[in-house]
């Protein structure tokens, strides 16, 4: 394992899989991420997501009932 400072980096991958049923769907992947995280006991880090392939996007953005309508809108 690689070390900074003295201190041993710890490496944790894990993997959510989602299937969408129609162009522009948005899910909601806050509660499933957070799970994994927390799993971990991890007390400090980073969390790097990551969508593969050239039609999905990962976004940070307030999830409220507005977004549904106003967001694929915006698209």
């Amino acid at each position: 394992m690689p070390e900074t400072d003295g201190e041993i980096m710890t490496v944790e991958a894990q993997e959510l899989r989602f299937r969408t049923h129609r162009e522009g769907e948005i899910l909601d992947i806050t509660d499933k991420t957070q799970r994994i995280v927390n799993s971990s006991k991890l007390k400090n880090g980073v969390a790097a997501l990551f969508v593969p392939g050239s039609t999905g996007a990962l976004t940070t953005i307030e999830y409220e009932p507005g977004l549904l309508t106003d967001f694929p809108i915006a698209l």
